[in-house]
């Protein structure tokens, strides 16, 4: 019950209640390494996306310069 939440299209407002409690309604939320928003902005996905290449990236230059990994 805690982990589940709904989502509507268009901003509508959805009262869902399951075993007497009341679901959360959100904006955004995450599916199959996708943001789903409401406004189909994929904006903040490719920022995250690409600051975590860009992490990545950097780890990686440590281990590149290592002359003695063959």
């Amino acid at each position: 019950m805690d982990k589940t939440k709904i989502k509507t299209l268009n901003g509508k407002m959805c009262n869902i209640i399951l075993i007497e409690s009341r679901l959360e309604q959100v904006n955004t939320f995450q599916y199959l390494g996708s943001m789903i928003t409401e406004d189909a902005d994929r904006s903040k996905e490719i920022r995250g996306k690409l600051a975590r290449g860009q992490s990545a990236e950097t780890w990686m230059k440590q281990i590149w310069k290592i002359h003695s990994i063959k």
